[in-house]
């Protein structure tokens, strides 16, 4: 019940964050990027070890743009473990 609650609470600051950006950004489209950063959280849950390449693709953005939707999840304290190189993210 304790997991259960913590991603609660990570997820509804997930929704402030988005809230805060929708207000910065007048192109900004809510629901696909918290439906994203959601996606995201069980794909890595699902399949730890992958490329930013194909995480990017399934999600349908750019490596650039899961790089900062990565940078939003660790913001709020869930830590994405990556490395660099040919085997790597």
């Amino acid at each position: 019940m304790q997991v259960f609650t913590y991603i609660c609470q990570k997820l509804t600051y997930i929704w402030f964050i988005i809230l805060r950006q929708k207000v910065r950004s007048t192109s900004f489209f809510m629901p696909n990027t918290s439906t994203r950063l959601i996606t995201l959280i069980m794909l890595l849950q699902r399949e730890p070890n992958q490329k930013a390449s194909q995480l990017a693709e399934e999600l349908g953005v750019s490596v650039r743009t899961l790089h900062r939707y990565i940078n939003m999840l660790e913001e709020i304290g869930i830590p994405i473990y990556s490395e660099r190189g040919p085997h790597g993210g």
